[in-house]
């Protein structure tokens, strides 16, 4: 925000937040003071009992449900078939270039469809933002949402 309103427009706010959080975790990294550490420490049931449930509630609110209900169909198509393709896709690339010792690592097939599911399954906060601030067509708008 503070991007915004200055009209800064170097680069999207997203960008400048993951550029503010590796800056951090380098400091954090090179203090090497365990109080500094661990005040940056994330519990995970904080984060599951406090931070997500804002997140949620505040997506499943400002959602425009007639465009989510209208393209539900293309949505679903998009999050199931998209993702199983595109862990497929990633795991198979992955392990050619393991089995074809590409990349100097031992793979099983299995590690490789875990990897390519942990990658296919982002959520596309950025495009979303970015989405917003380029005023996208509210069908793509809802589909990326919706599939997200």
């Amino acid at each position: 925000m503070v991007l915004r309103y200055h009209k800064i427009q170097v680069m999207h706010e997203s960008a400048a937040s993951i550029i503010i959080g590796i800056v951090l975790g380098l400091c954090a990294h090179l203090a090497h003071n365990v109080t500094w550490t661990n005040l940056m420490l994330l519990n995970p049931e904080s984060f599951y009992h406090v931070l997500l449930p804002p997140i949620i509630f505040n997506s499943g609110y400002s959602m425009k449900r007639r465009n989510f209900f209208v393209n539900f169909g293309s949505i679903l198509m998009y999050a199931i078939v998209g993702t199983v393709i595109s862990t497929v896709v990633v795991a198979c690339g992955l392990y050619l270039l393991a089995v074809y010792k590409i990349i100097e690592v031992e793979l099983q097939l299995v590690e490789a469809l875990l990897f390519g599911a942990l990658i296919s399954a982002v959520d596309p906060v950025t495009v979303l933002a970015i989405f917003a601030d380029l005023k996208a067509d509210p069908t793509l708008n809802s589909l990326v949402f919706g599939e997200s």
